[in-house]
């Protein structure tokens, strides 16, 4: 059986993985029946090495690829598709037709490159055969957080309150590496109460979407745009109004501003707490820092931009488009 496993929910994915793991045999013989390939080491040899052998005293044996569909050599080969017919390794695609029925191939991964000639070869596999699955691995939505919760509860053997859920999901959002670490600490903590109460969610566990939004608000004043991309449709994705980004994000703006200011009257940063509106000396070092990668210019263009984007979330109610948009043109503006 040849799987392609991929998605941005990497628990899921992981878990799923783990599944195909454990249909090898017990413990005591997987090893032996197990290779991992890196983007390194994988190459035409290696796999058929890794699964043409016979098990070990086991059910199966797997082969488990990481990186060839994302890795800098295959995002050239997609780049180099019109000038290279065949940039798939030599006899990888007979080899895969030619899996033997107890050997299992999994190229694992997160993002790939989906131009990438080896995921075509795979997706047209897939289509011809069986013997081949595509499995990608998406963020719950929030409407679907709620009872993926319940359901990890009841795996560990206790039960949730409604309101506790939903404060797990106010709070957290769709990571469920984060979920699943509070929901373990929670029903340990709750013990043979058995149900998992709101009281107990506010007294342990943190509140890890406010520490979302500062890395949103933090990636794009220090100009790390794939993050701030990335985090923006995260937050979204939980629930998260783009009128409150924005708002967060204008708010370090302003501090921003303020800070060349005062860095330009040579204020010594032992006074900036009042200006800036924090006692924070954290803060106040971040904030000094990201103002010295921004002209004045650059600023005023930028509020220019927030002013653009609150009028199109109000008139268009697209807070993901604006906020896009917004994050795009940020890069365009003049750096120091």
């Amino acid at each position: 059986m040849i799987y392609l496993i991929h998605g941005e929910d990497s628990f899921s994915s992981h878990e799923f993985l783990q599944e195909l793991i454990e249909t090898i045999g017990s413990e005591e013989v997987r090893d032996s029946n197990l290779t991992y390939l890196g983007p390194s080491e994988f190459t035409v040899n290696a796999l058929g090495s890794g699964c043409m052998v016979a098990p070990f005293l086991a059910n199966r044996r797997m082969t488990i690829i990481t990186g060839a569909l994302n890795s800098e050599e295959n995002r050239s080969r997609a780049r180099r598709v019109k000038e290279r017919k065949n940039p798939i390794p030599q006899g990888l695609e007979d080899l895969l037709k030619q899996i033997p029925p107890f050997s299992d191939v999994v190229f694992f991964e997160e993002k790939i490159a989906l131009k990438s000639e080896l995921y075509s070869l795979i997706e047209d596999l897939s289509k011809e055969t069986q013997t081949v699955s595509i499995r990608e691995f998406k963020p719950l939505r929030k409407e679907f957080l709620s009872q993926w919760i319940v359901n990890r509860c009841s795996s560990l053997g206790v039960q949730i309150a409604t309101d506790a859920t939903q404060a797990l999901v106010d709070r957290i959002g769709s990571n469920l590496w984060i979920l699943n670490s509070e929901i373990s600490k929670l029903s340990i903590y709750v013990g043979n109460q058995n149900t998992i109460s709101v009281g107990a969610v506010n007294e342990l566990v943190t509140r890890v979407r406010e520490a979302n939004i500062f890395e949103l608000v933090d990636a794009l004043m220090e100009q790390r745009y794939a993050q701030a991309l990335k985090t923006t449709q995260q937050l979204l994705n939980d629930g998260q109004s783009g009128s409150y980004l924005l708002s967060m994000i204008t708010s370090q703006a302003r501090k921003i501003a303020i800070a060349q200011e005062l860095i330009e009257k040579r204020v010594s940063t032992n006074e900036w707490g009042s200006r800036i509106g924090t006692q924070s000396d954290f803060v106040i070092r971040k904030t000094e820092n990201q103002a010295k990668k921004f002209s004045k210019n650059s600023i005023a263009l930028f509020y220019s931009l927030l002013l653009k984007t609150d009028i199109s979330i109000k008139s268009s109610n697209n807070d993901e488009i604006a906020l896009t948009e917004l994050i795009a043109e940020s890069s365009s503006l003049p750096r120091n």
